[in-house]
């Protein structure tokens, strides 16, 4: 639809109306959280669908609009953590973020990830999550998720930074997570991998 959606203090998740517009509306009030769209999966139908959240993920929420900036539906992923009786996210992780960050695969972005002090892996539009990395004992700042070398697409692999400050990698699906002993940064704010290489990692930190 060629339009703006964010997170904002005070103001929720405003999106603009019409390309280029500088008219607003709050798809949900109070604190923005991260939010994230995804172009891919519907694009045959000429939809994207848009997640997004106030604090501490709080009405966490997948809505589907068409190209015309139009709502056609909305539901609530279940964020069940595997391995947890059916309980959800908020029932087994004391450590959710006031702006939590998510990030969707760029490969196939059915595919999700949440950092807490936990990395939380989906491949199901965050209605199922996959403890990957246990306690960290440090903040998930920043992830990278999926990408393409050579031509060739790895949507398993992941970059994540934290709060130690500390940055580390898990290139294949079933291979470990290693942390990356070269980086000299402070707390990685962003993550973004080269579009052509995801061997090539940018990093923005505070300063």
């Amino acid at each position: 639809a060629n339009i703006i959606i964010g997170g904002a203090q005070d103001t929720g998740t405003p999106q603009q109306n019409v390309p280029g517009g500088t008219t607003w509306s709050s798809i949900s009030t109070a604190d923005g959280g991260d939010v994230a769209v995804d172009n891919v999966t519907l694009a045959g139908l000429g939809r994207s669908i848009r997640y997004s959240s106030f604090q501490f993920l709080l009405s966490f929420q997948r809505l589907i609009w068409d190209s015309n900036n139009n709502f056609v539906s909305g539901a609530f992923p279940n964020l069940i953590v595997a391995g947890q009786g059916g309980q959800n996210l908020s029932q087994v992780d004391p450590n959710i973020q006031f702006a939590q960050p998510i990030e969707l695969n760029r490969v196939t972005p059915a595919r999700g990830l949440i950092g807490t002090q936990n990395v939380y892996e989906s491949f199901n539009q965050f209605d199922n999550l996959t403890d990957i990395t246990g306690p960290t004992g440090a903040t998930i700042t920043a992830m990278a998720y999926g990408g393409i070398s050579g031509g060739i697409p790895n949507a398993d692999v992941i970059y994540f930074g934290t709060s130690n400050p500390s940055m580390s990698v898990r290139t294949a699906l079933a291979g470990a997570i290693s942390s990356l002993p070269a980086y000299s940064g402070s707390t990685p704010l962003d993550i973004v991998l080269d579009v052509n290489d995801w061997r090539t990692a940018y990093v923005v930190d505070p300063s």
